[in-house]
């Protein structure tokens, strides 16, 4: 009978606002190419999570007196793990720096990590411009490791995402010739769209532009903003009836990461969702 004695090493998981229950199954991970060795000759154990991935260790020996082992042989201090979009509108749906390209770093040992509730949250590093391969790396350090097991009893780390907030940008087609006196967008006391501007859409079509101007919204995998189009007629007491406010179009679409662009607002860039709605 074969006994193990596999036991946690560390454990990596991934939130990201853009999911539902901020569970990101969006990405892959896997060892980098010193990481790979030291898992082969070591008898390191990698999980895929849903969200993240743990590593394991099949030793009795004491994880201190391993890591020194091991930085003692190979000069090897820490583990680093390749990240791999599996979505490849990664980047659309989530919040970086407009115009950014490069692969995002997350180091153990960077000043800007934070310890909530017994884990360390890395934050995110947005080096110089480098077109590299791959989403980015994960650098954990033994030490960082075995301090975090000493004082919570693991070593818990996370990577915090957020849903790219944009400038939503309704463009309303008129097909059906249909006279509106007064076209506006309802749905939320906060969020107010500005008034229709007159423009023309890459097929050529005549539209009515709504803007969120500087309110930006957050893309999300499911639906959180409900919008109206509505018609606010003149309301007189001679009015007719069909004159007031009316629905021309109930629930706008919310945007599609897949359709992202820039906007130009006071000198600086931001991520804006063009819409096209047919009426």
């Amino acid at each position: 009978m074969i006994r193990t004695n596999y036991k946690l090493v560390l454990k990596v998981d991934i939130l990201h606002t853009y999911f539902k229950d901020d569970v990101c199954n969006c990405l892959r991970f896997e060892p980098g190419m010193s990481s790979s060795s030291l898992q082969k000759r070591f008898g390191f154990l990698m999980r895929q999570d849903t969200n993240g991935f743990e590593l394991y260790i099949n030793s009795r020996q004491e994880l201190s007196t391993l890591f020194d082992y091991i930085s003692s042989k190979t000069g090897n201090h820490s583990f680093e793990f390749d990240i791999k979009q599996i979505d490849p509108y990664f980047s659309c749906f989530t919040e970086l720096p407009v115009g950014w390209l490069g692969q995002l770093q997350f180091d153990s040992s960077a000043a800007l990590n934070r310890e909530e509730e017994e884990i360390l949250i890395l934050a995110t590093g947005f080096p110089a411009n480098n077109i590299i391969s791959g989403a980015g790396k994960i650098s954990l350090n033994f030490n960082d490791i075995l301090r975090l097991q000493k004082e919570k009893g693991s070593a818990h780390f996370r990577i915090l995402f957020t849903a790219r907030a944009t400038q939503w940008q309704y463009y309303i087609i008129n097909k059906s010739a249909i006279h509106f006196t007064n076209l506006q967008i309802s749905g939320s006391r906060d969020i107010e769209f500005g008034p229709p501007q007159n423009v023309k859409i890459p097929s050529g079509e005549e539209a009515l532009l709504f803007s969120s101007g500087s309110s930006f919204l957050p893309l999300s995998e499911a639906p959180k903003f409900r919008f109206n189009l509505i018609n606010n007629g003149p309301v007189t007491a001679n009015a007719d009836k069909r004159t007031g406010t009316k629905i021309i179009y109930k629930g706008l679409p919310n945007p599609s990461p897949r359709q992202t662009e820039t906007v130009n607002i006071n000198g600086l860039k931001h991520a804006s969702s063009p819409m096209y709605v047919y009426v």
